[in-house]
């Protein structure tokens, strides 16, 4: 298993200027962070607005954060004045965009039993219309994208399965890619329509999809809905493996048993959410695996499918607590 990236805090642009070395003088700096420029249009359909935030002083250290409100272009300003009264100022065009929000994993869409769609198999050629915004939990409005967990079962011939935003032109690559007896999944991250919803297309064959939310990308995430920034780690970075005991128990995981990862102590125990490329091996029996959802019950959604024998493996949004991830093995036992 191993996590290539975190996500932390809020995403704070910050503006650094390093005074030169052979200066004797003390020089002071100030940053105006957020004077507003005619943005591209956000994905939502806002009109932007143009708005100013009155510069700050940051003395000698020249270093500042700033949180922005919503997507669009910004110019900051900085300003840097000696001793003398002499002052320069430079500009530079900061570019916002959504923030991600960890969310799930929450099942909204099963066409085995109807949840979130009709109870019945995708058809070939077909378009299954999935409402994500406003959906058990997903808030109704600024929401641009979403990342699902979608998963193929009960293909009947190979196929494949493409997701694209709902009202828009249908892109010729797949995310997934099935053949007949196995179930497949696979992460996705798709916009969705201004009016909340994602296109799911099917190829060939008919097929059952299971989609279960693992996060979105949200406008306003960033002030009210604890959004969050990205950050590439140096990895890949192997965290867990039950062969040998890195970052957890020595030993497979048995029938409904759990497997606790505690993350390495290098800021990702401060994260929100980790990515991980989740593999299972040696697994003696068909068999899930999903994220314990910390409650004690067992997982309403899976991350990976798996059948005796099989090595697979998925990526993976998981959620963070206390500087710790785990993991929920339905059926016989599994590395």
């Amino acid at each position: 298993m191993r996590a290539a990236t975190r996500l932390t805090s809020p995403s704070r642009p910050t503006l650094r200027w390093c005074p030169p070395c052979r200066s004797a003088r003390p020089i002071r700096t100030a940053a105006s962070p957020s004077r507003r420029t005619p943005p591209k249009p956000p994905t939502t359909g806002a009109s932007p607005t143009t708005a100013s935030t009155p510069a700050a002083d940051l003395g000698t250290s020249g270093y500042a954060g700033h949180t922005y409100p919503k997507p669009g272009t910004y110019t900051a300003t900085l300003t840097v004045k000696d001793d003398g009264g002499n002052t320069a100022t430079t500009t530079q065009q900061i570019t916002v965009g959504s923030a991600f929000v960890p969310f799930g994993p929450t099942r909204i869409l099963d066409t085995r039993n109807g949840t979130g769609a009709a109870k019945a198999k995708v058809g070939p050629g077909a378009v299954l219309r999935l409402k994500v915004a406003g959906v058990k939990g997903v808030p109704a409005t600024g929401v641009t994208a979403v990342t699902l967990n979608l998963t193929g079962v009960n293909a009947s011939t190979s196929t494949v399965i493409t997701a694209y935003p709902d009202g828009t032109t249908r892109p010729t690559a797949s995310n997934l890619n099935l053949v007949p007896g196995q179930v497949t999944p696979n992460l996705v991250t798709v916009p969705v329509s201004p009016g909340g919803y994602a296109d799911l297309y099917n190829h060939s064959g008919s097929v059952d999809l299971v989609g279960d939310v693992e996060g979105y990308y949200s406008t306003t995430a960033a002030v009210t809905l604890g959004g969050t920034g990205f950050v590439q780690e140096s990895g890949p970075a192997r965290v867990l493996d039950t062969r040998n005991g890195t970052g957890t128990v020595k030993g497979k995981a048995g029938p409904g048993g759990l497997v606790t990862l505690t993350l390495p102590d290098d800021g990702s125990r401060n994260a929100s959410a980790v990515l991980l490329n989740v593999t299972e091996t040696h697994a003696s029996a068909s068999s899930w695996v999903g994220l314990e959802p910390g409650s004690g019950d067992v997982p309403t959604s899976s991350v990976l499918n798996f059948t005796a024998g099989q090595t697979s493996a998925n990526l993976v949004v998981a959620p963070v607590s206390n500087g710790q991830v785990q993991f929920y093995n339905r059926n016989g036992s599994v590395d």
